[in-house]
């Protein structure tokens, strides 16, 4: 009986030191992840204390292991995202998530529904008001504690991409447990609303898209490219990066050799950043061009316009162009990455740069702030490039 009852004191013992085991597992990602942004970003506390973020890991220990994975990976991204650095977040793909079946972005301050699967086309090119009842910018302000940035523009931009998706209406309490959400849009040239029930979907793509009737040159398209409009020399820079089958310094070669145009326009809005180093060509050819033909020189930019996508705006700035647009989505402070892998498929993205010092003397807000006019948007027109033209004719009739 003795002995029966030395071995379940052991196995109880056993279970004990388990669990305990098991509680210190599932929490050490909270120490590991403090550790490696103490000793990976040179500058973790400009906007919450160390004090601060130590206590909040302390609150979220003693909850962890009463919390789901899926509210785990939300308790870790707000706590990432109160470092108030765009570069540094932590991410995780969850299992079995879905997303609504479209895409939608911001223009002149509404929310414009772009991209949408063929079963849905009345939606696209519609303003999106509400989900579920609950307007869109009070969605997007609810998903700002859970987006790193250092700067309002590009949460509310990356917010438009996560509006999208199940787990993160379900995280804000805009949906509950339905494979189904009611979207409420509005006409942007008529002002007559609709609601429609719209299904999520297991794809995160969008198999059959169908297109809003807007200007090509709001749209992403390549690494980067140049048309004319007109005599306008149109250049769009997305992806700080070299196109394989044209690297930047081929690509600068035909720019040179292109025709005489009256003006240049180097477009950016869509350039979230990469190498900074890649546009080192272009710079070359077009300062050459700028100086010796006194062609004006512009450069587009947005909320969109992040890390490297700024530093060329800065380049551009720095041999004559004039920034035009909305304000970027960097502030110019954190910056060169380094992809940090964690325990439970987890992966810290963090800063490893300070450019505070180099930029402290630098401005960067555009020299003419200017929105896409919704009007525009309808007739399929580009606000910056109509503006472009009409300066040019301004300055013909002078």
């Amino acid at each position: 009986m003795k002995k029966l009852f030395s071995v379940f004191i052991i196995f109880l013992l056993v279970i004990y030191l388990f669990a305990e085991s098991s509680d210190k597992v599932s929490t050490f990602i909270l120490d590991e992840l403090k550790y490696r942004i103490e000793t990976t970003h040179p500058n973790p506390y400009t906007k919450i204390t160390q004090r601060e973020f130590e206590n909040r890991i302390e609150t979220l220990k003693k909850e962890w292991n009463k919390q789901s994975e899926e509210e785990q990976y939300f308790s870790l991204r707000h706590l990432v995202a109160l470092i108030g650095d765009a570069h540094t977040q932590i991410y995780k793909q969850l299992e079995n998530d879905k997303a609504l079946p479209f895409f939608a972005l911001p223009y002149g301050g509404h929310s414009v529904i772009v991209q949408v699967d063929e079963k849905y086309k009345e939606l696209v090119g519609k303003e999106l008001i509400a989900i579920n009842g609950m307007k869109i910018n009070k969605i997007f302000k609810n998903l700002f504690s859970i987006i790193s940035h250092d700067k309002e523009e590009w949460a509310y931009i990356n917010a438009h991409y996560e509006a999208r998706l199940f787990s993160r209406l379900k995280h804000i309490g805009a949906i509950r447990k339905d494979d189904f959400a009611n979207l409420k849009i509005r006409d942007i040239t008529t002002g007559k609303t609709k609601t429609l029930k719209v299904a999520f979907s297991e794809n995160m793509q969008i198999d059959k898209p169908v297109f809003a009737n807007l200007s090509p040159t709001l749209f992403q398209s390549g690494y980067y490219r140049a048309n004319f409009l007109d005599d306008i020399l149109f250049i769009q820079y997305n992806v700080c990066a070299d196109f394989p089958d044209m690297p930047m310094k081929e690509f600068a070669t035909r720019i040179e050799q292109l025709p005489k145009a009256k003006k240049i326009i180097v477009d950016l809005r869509n350039n979230t950043g990469g190498d900074s180093t890649v546009i080192t060509p272009l710079l070359e050819v077009l300062h050459d061009i700028t100086k010796d033909r006194k062609i004006p020189l512009f450069t587009f930019v947005g909320n969109r316009t992040f890390s490297s996508g700024v530093m060329a705006a800065l380049d551009l700035k720095e041999i004559g162009a004039i920034l035009m647009g909305e304000e970027m989505g960097w502030n110019g402070k954190f910056g060169e990455v380094q992809e940090i892998e964690l325990g439970g498929d987890y992966i810290l993205f963090c800063s490893t740069k300070d450019f505070s010092e180099s930029l402290q003397d630098v401005n960067l807000h555009p020299d003419i702030i200017m929105t896409q006019d919704p009007k525009d948007l309808n007739a399929g027109l580009d606000t910056l490039i109509e503006t472009v033209r009409k300066m040019e004719l301004q300055k013909d009739s002078d």
